[in-house]
């Protein structure tokens, strides 16, 4: 399929801007994702060791097991959201607690579930919306952009910047058309650690935090595979105005054998801060490695710096 000329490409973009999203067809703004991106270069690189993963669940019943904490069932799937359609499930993650917090749209007096993630090993990732300087592959980026990749990769960075209400669901119809073609189909490499399934996370802006935070989904079955659990927090949600959030530990755990959420009914066992030398805090047990914890009092100032952490 020959690539399009600039303008071309200018008109293919207003052309989907002009789309009424109740009416799109979602498998026509895919196929034109397709079409549209043909020789756009993506960069796929791969999430340090050290990084952390945090997801918020909202149920009425506490969580028991691994997977309640994990991305839903397809069954489940019913709507579109920022990165996927329905019946297409995908684990969403923030970089940060108060990103997640923010991204579920947590409201006041409600008892939430807080977990922390880290992958078994480096994954794959799209870095699409990453500056070019986090892009770089030895040092050639600059080289490797074509004559229309401006043009796209600003396209779908006012996509997935678009704050979008809970009653429009069908507004997400671009952007999880756009994850969907941002996250499969990759050739594997053993390089990259990309498997056969075709299969790569994307990390994309946190429409709640542009300047610092992000956002990172991933398929299901992808994130099941490679993140770990390594810490789940109930929260009572004190307080949810604009940007303030201000919540009170309920329970903790720490313990995640045979895929079961052991719970311990002690709210203090919380995590340490990140310490800017090392990326992730851990102790050795003699027998493991185990996250860090807190070993200092519970206050409201130390949540505070926490979720903002």
């Amino acid at each position: 399929m020959p690539k399009l000329s600039r303008h071309q490409l200018r008109q293919e973009i207003i052309n989907l801007n002009r789309i009424d999203s109740k009416r799109a067809s979602y498998d026509l703004l895919l196929s034109t994702y397709r079409r549209i991106t043909e020789g756009l270069q993506i960069v796929v690189g791969l999430a340090g060791g050290g990084e952390l993963f945090y997801r918020v669940r909202i149920t009425e019943h506490k969580p028991q097991k691994i997977s309640d904490f994990q991305a839903p069932p397809s069954q489940s799937v019913l709507g579109y959201q920022r990165c996927n359609p329905p019946g297409i499930p995908m684990f969403y993650a923030a970089s940060r607690r108060i990103v997640a917090l923010w991204e579920t749209r947590v409201k006041k007096g409600q008892v939430v579930y807080l977990s922390q993630w880290i992958a078994r090993d480096r994954i794959p990732v799209n870095r699409i919306f990453d500056s070019e300087e986090n892009q770089e592959v030895n040092g050639q980026v600059s080289t490797l952009r074509g004559p229309n990749d401006d043009v796209l990769l600003a396209y779908f960075d006012t996509q997935f910047t678009r704050k979008i209400h809970a009653d429009f669901a069908d507004d997400y119809k671009f952007t999880a058309a756009a994850a969907q073609f941002l996250t499969t189909k990759f050739r594997a490499e053993t390089e990259r650690k990309i498997h056969i399934d075709g299969h790569v996370a994307l990390k994309y802006p946190s429409v709640f935090d542009l300047e610092v935070g992000h956002n990172t989904a991933m398929h299901a079955e992808f994130a099941k595979e490679r993140l770990e659990l390594l810490h789940a927090m109930e929260l009572r949600v004190l307080e949810s105005e604009g940007n303030s959030i201000r919540v009170e530990v309920l329970d903790t755990a720490t313990n995640f054998e045979d895929g079961q959420i052991h719970w311990t009914s002690d709210p203090s066992r919380i995590p340490a801060l990140l310490v800017e030398e090392r990326s992730v805090p851990f102790r050795h047990d003699g027998t493991k490695w185990n996250l860090q914890l807190w070993d200092g009092p519970v206050t409201s100032e130390y949540l505070e710096a926490l979720l903002t952490d």
